[in-house]
């Protein structure tokens, strides 16, 4: 009988071992975090006195009502659906990314509201204070709690506070040790939540690949080099393709031999504009190197009857040949470049390029410059 009552309490415990997990790790926290202030508050009201310890807690309880405008809720609402969706990575990033971005813009919007208070005298007179008093909303900010506790992970938050509350102990009686040093006690408590947090942020990058807003820079910086070298490598293997069409002994340019491509393909885009947009080169470019292949005889320029202040340009007859093979070689380097890449995929391709040309050609300086 005793057996199988051991064996029941057993099992008990082995299928709620998260709960009672959780439970003891909360358990652990609340203990430590009423024992604290036992040990801290007798020192500083000794250290500081009561009147300034006094307005340090004024100051604290301020701020907190600032650090609940910042929380917005989300320890209910994100630990909520972090919970509901927590097999679902995808859906877990778009989460804690909208959650760090709506706290962000609710910390800034704090900011600008604690520089409003200041026209109190009686609390522009402790600023300093103040301000340093302000790591309660970072913390609100960048600390996950609704995460961990959305995956059920409380032994985290256990950890991470207890280092934090132990930090704080110690520097509290290594540095405060007169009234002068009373701004020390709201910048040495930000200084292990703000340490905490960052600690929490990287296990949560890297332990549970949670990227989100965290990587995003990061993905567009990796994407745009991937993109340059692809750009570099293509640029490279044309340059050295285009440097093997001689004529009269003379090498032609990439950018040259591109103009005479573009007007073999397209005889009716025979303007320097429209070969510069064809091309995706500026129009001097091209005029420097169309008076090039004039002087050498690879092409003409002719007047346009209905507007003699525009110009438009011909291949000679001799050039054709030289294009036709150029096409050819170019030919042989795309079918190196796109080996072992089916039809489907190259055409994805070319159309996601297409779509990044048209964004940059529709980009402007205040889009990059706010």
């Amino acid at each position: 009988m005793l057996i199988c009552k051991v064996k029941n309490i057993s099992d008990y415990i082995y299928r709620y071992k998260t709960l009672i997990e959780n439970f003891g790790y909360l358990t652990l926290l609340q203990i430590c975090n009423l024992l604290i202030p036992l040990v801290t508050y007798p020192y500083l009201i000794n250290t500081l006195g009561k009147n300034l310890y006094g307005v340090i807690i004024y100051s604290q309880a301020i701020v907190s009502y600032l650090a609940i405008f910042v929380n917005w809720g989300f320890n209910i609402s994100a630990t909520k659906y972090i919970s509901i969706n927590r097999e679902d990575s995808k859906k877990i990033n778009e989460i804690v990314s909208v959650v760090y971005i709506v706290k962000t813009l609710l910390l800034i919007i704090v900011f600008g509201f604690l520089f409003l208070i200041f026209l109190f005298p009686e609390i522009r007179e402790y600023k300093l204070l103040y301000i340093f008093s302000m790591w309660q909303c970072i913390y609100e900010c960048l600390f996950p709690i609704w995460f961990f506790q959305g995956i059920e992970k409380m032994k985290y938050i256990a950890i991470f506070s207890f280092i934090g509350r132990v930090v704080f102990i110690l520097l509290i009686f290594i540095w405060v040790t007169t009234p002068q040093d009373y701004l020390l006690v709201p910048l040495i408590n930000g200084i292990g939540a703000i340490i905490t947090s960052l600690i929490a942020i990287y296990i949560l990058i890297y332990k549970f690949k949670i990227k989100g807003v965290f990587t995003m820079g990061n993905e567009l910086y990796n994407n745009t080099i991937i993109l340059n070298k692809l750009c570099k490598a293509i640029t490279n293997n044309y340059r050295n393709c285009a440097q093997t069409s001689l004529v009269n002994d003379e090498v032609i340019s990439p950018t040259g031999m591109a103009i005479l491509t573009s007007l073999y393909v397209n005889p009716s885009d025979d303007t320097i504009s429209n070969i510069a947009t064809n091309i995706y080169v500026s129009k001097g470019l091209v005029s420097r190197e169309v008076e090039k292949l004039r002087k050498d005889g690879y092409l003409q320029t002719i007047s346009d009857e209905n507007d003699r202040r525009m110009v438009r340009l011909k291949l000679v007859d001799s050039t054709i040949p030289l294009v036709q093979k150029e096409m050819e070689t170019l030919d042989v380097l795309t079918d190196k470049v796109t080996e072992d890449i089916s039809e489907e995929d190259f055409k994805k391709f070319l159309e996601t390029v297409d779509k990044i040309q048209n964004n940059l050609n529709h980009l402007t300086y205040s889009d990059t410059h706010n």
